[in-house]
């Protein structure tokens, strides 16, 4: 391989040390400027500290609805990534009675060719804005969000922590900074390992 894990965790610290992200954090700071929490009403008080204590829901799709999803996205110059996170943003406006709705995404972080077959986490997380006022319809909202993906891409080299330091927002121990909710797709599907004897499977 052209580089080891540790030449990119130097190149990322010489490009924060050398100003390399101050457009990315000027982008950040405008985007995320004035940002409230979203406040999720739960059946529960909200710690003082965050606890990360939670539980997990599963649940299965259709097949027909995977297809629609697919055919929408298709006609509206989506990914279903972005339409399924228009979706959730939906949910979130109505749940939480909020037109200003931010949800956290993580990237792969391998922009750079070098990186692609080298072993080692190389995520960031990027925050996902969209105003949801004006009633726009679903069509409308996957329009708003497809552009605030592209553009959050774009911008998705300065380390999250960077992007924290620059937005500064009001800090709480209760929650995290900037988003409170995180989307993830995984579209890929994890294949199950064998060990000889031992079967392993993700987590």
């Amino acid at each position: 391989l052209p580089i080891a894990y540790g030449d990119d965790a130097w190149r990322e610290r010489r490009a924060a040390r050398d100003g390399e992200f101050e457009a990315d954090l000027r982008y950040w700071r405008e985007r995320l400027a004035n940002l409230s929490p979203l406040s999720l009403p739960t059946d529960r008080a909200r710690p003082a500290v965050q606890t990360y204590a939670g539980r997990v829901f599963r649940f299965a799709w259709p097949a027909s609805l995977a297809s629609a999803v697919r055919d929408l996205s298709r006609r509206e110059g989506a990914t279903p990534y972005m339409t399924l996170l228009a979706g959730f943003k939906v949910l979130l406006h109505r749940y939480a009675d909020a037109d200003d709705v931010a949800v956290a995404c993580p990237t792969a972080g391998r922009a750079d060719p070098d990186t692609r077959g080298l072993v080692g986490l190389f995520a960031n997380t990027v925050v996902l804005r969209d105003d949801l006022s004006g009633d726009p319809t679903f069509r409308e909202l996957v329009a708003r969000v497809r552009v605030g993906v592209l553009d959050a891409l774009e911008h998705a080299a300065a380390p999250f922590e960077k992007v924290v330091e620059a937005v500064r927002p009001e800090r709480d121990p209760a929650r995290t900074p900037l988003a409170q909710v995180m989307f993830v797709l995984q579209n890929m599907p994890l294949p199950e390992l064998r060990l000889g004897p031992l079967r392993i499977e993700p987590l």
